[in-house]
């Protein structure tokens, strides 16, 4: 009598959000699935189980997949770091420490405000920056009104834990996705990174407001607060739901202001915010790695000969 093998490990892409997510999802992970005969799990069969750990329900029972697969949603890390630890520990135990995790990092400074307007200017609540990175935030926003817990902000010592609980983790900058070495190191074929090239230097998705369409929102929620009270009305813990007007305001912005006038990106200052030392964060990401591959918690190099570093040292 013969016993059926093990299921592969899976590969799972956790993010970070705002680093090219949709394209990989859409032009290079279901070519890699195909090719090695994966299969693809995308954001919504990964709902219930995401749904269920932020709740604090227990989760529902990972089924491998017999030939191994491929997961990928950037909720899996999250967005806010005070979350980070208790998610990769969550994910550990569902998928298991046998899987191999991708993670793509990008520049503080781009990053922190690229999340800024999607949390704040596009899907939630106009608050000032001031208002939303703080430092030591005390509660675990989940769904409520966003707010960035800066304290715990710390891209180093996030690749040192999932090197540390993952037999194997793959890390690449977003500025330096071109490369393709975190596609060499998954498998892709030639043509599938050719056409994920293309894609990345084509495509232009999820791009934020522009100065002049964060004024002029800024402006329209200061007015509707001084007619309406709405800060009055939504007590922090009470989930923020997006009006029709910010629905509308979105379309007018993007598809009006931001379209036929010269695009100028919305810019954080980020002097004035006490909370933020931007020059320290940016410091911290130049030492890190543009790419680099973990097993075991040693960093490998890519023939894959033991390399001088660990996680979490440059």
């Amino acid at each position: 009598m013969t016993t059926a093998s093990a299921p592969a490990p899976p590969i799972i892409h956790i993010g970070l959000a705002k680093t090219a997510t949709t394209v990989l999802q859409r032009h290079v992970f279901r070519t890699l699935a195909a090719e090695a005969g994966l299969s693809y799990l995308g954001s919504r069969a990964l709902a219930e189980f995401i749904d269920a750990r932020e709740a604090g329900r227990p989760v529902p029972a990972h089924q491998p997949r017999p030939g191994g697969e491929l997961i990928s949603s950037e909720s899996l890390a999250g967005w806010n770091p005070n979350r980070w630890l208790a998610n990769l520990a969550a994910n550990r135990d569902h998928f298991g420490p046998e899987a191999t995790v991708l993670l793509v990092i990008r520049q503080p400074k781009t990053w922190l405000r690229s999340l800024y307007q999607q949390l704040c200017q596009h899907e939630g609540e106009w608050i000032h920056p001031h208002e939303f990175f703080l430092a030591a935030c005390p509660h675990d926003p989940g769904n409520l009104r966003p707010r960035f817990d800066v304290s715990t902000y710390d891209l180093g010592a996030l690749i040192a834990a999932h090197a540390a609980g993952f037999d194997r983790l793959i890390v690449q900058k977003y500025e330096t996705l071109s490369d393709g070495r975190f596609l060499t190191a998954l498998g892709v074929s030639a043509a599938g990174q050719a056409h994920f090239m293309q894609e990345l230097t084509q495509r232009r998705t999820n791009r934020g407001y522009s100065r002049r369409a964060a004024r002029l929102g800024f402006a329209l929620a200061a007015l509707r607060e001084r007619l309406f009270g709405r800060k009055r009305l939504l007590p922090p813990s009470v989930p923020f739901r997006r009006s029709r007007f910010d629905r509308l305001y979105r379309k007018v912005a993007q598809q009006g202001i931001d379209r036929f006038l010269p695009y100028q990106p919305y810019q954080i200052d980020w002097a004035a915010l006490s909370t933020v030392d931007i020059g320290r964060l940016e410091r911290d990401y130049a030492a890190l790695p543009a790419f680099a591959e973990y097993r075991h918690g040693r960093r490998v190099d890519q023939d894959g000969q033991d390399g001088p570093e660990t996680a979490g040292q440059g």
